[in-house]
């Protein structure tokens, strides 16, 4: 799975398995014409690797390429699950995987919104591996978070605080759409571009997002603390148990919840 470009279309962060076993130098072909030679193991099932066509590369992605389904559906991505796994206003490519928020709202749903006089605004956010790696700390103020590319437009942010100042409800699809506008305006609104690093965990004062959907979140991530953050622990944990005891899906294509 491709993490993270290095720089150029041909260099890119790669988990890889067995990572023990792989060593450098070593090439691995996807077909005939397309293949990348790992450069230098980086650590923790992370390598660097180097693609033999970059000019090509997306598209060489699109064809070899996998969807990372989650594992309780049994059964091998299928053509559908390309479009599936996106939003349906998803524009820029970079992103790791789909903010899994984003995934619920349909063409039909939007429209419904918009005719009820609700405002729609939208930020490039290219999520990364991180947002779903275990947090391996004993105590979270520890934890080193990652870093996500975000851009966000003038216009989202004015109607951000024309909402605000009219007495609106501000609602963020997603935890790291929730970070990223938080760090946009603890930031004075300076930085329109750029990786987002803030780390949100319990006690942390929101100045933006008042309503907060998002996906059920597996434990022992830097999601569920954000979570915890805004809706109070034990809510979070009653919730999740009552998910868990009904069944409630989670990771990608899973089930959802409107924190107000």
């Amino acid at each position: 799975m491709v993490i993270d470009n290095l720089g150029s279309e041909s260099d890119w962060t790669a988990l890889s398995r067995p990572y023990k076993r792989l060593k450098e130098g070593t090439v691995i072909s996807f077909s005939d014409n397309f293949n990348c030679e790992i450069i230098e193991k980086l650590g923790e099932g992370k390598v660097w690797v180097r693609f033999n066509d970059a000019r090509e590369f997306f598209a060489q992605a699109e064809d070899h390429g996998h969807v990372p389904l989650p594992p309780y559906l049994k059964r091998a991505d299928e053509e559908s699950d390309k479009e599936r796994y996106q939003t349906v206003y998803a524009l820029n490519k970079g992103a790791v995987a789909a903010p899994t928020a984003g995934l619920h709202f349909t063409l039909d749903t939007l429209k419904a919104l918009k005719e009820k006089g609700v405002n729609s605004a939208y930020i490039t956010l290219h999520t990364g591996y991180g947002t779903f790696a275990p947090m391996e700390v004993e105590d979270i103020r520890d934890f080193k978070i990652h870093s996500e590319y975000f851009k966000i437009s003038s216009s989202t942010i004015d109607l951000i605080r024309e909402t605000k100042k009219a007495g609106g409800k501000v609602f963020s699809v997603g935890t790291t759409t929730t970070r990223t506008v938080e760090y946009v305006f603890k930031n004075k609104c300076k930085v329109l571009e750029g990786k987002c690093d803030l780390y949100i965990y319990p006690r942390y004062e929101f100045e933006v997002v008042d309503r907060l959907l998002t996906n059920f979140h597996l434990p022992k991530t830097s999601l569920i603390l954000l979570v915890s953050a805004f809706a109070g622990h034990d809510n979070t944990m009653n919730a999740y148990k009552w998910a868990i005891e009904n069944k409630f899906r989670f990771y990608s294509y899973g089930d959802s919840m409107l924190i107000i």
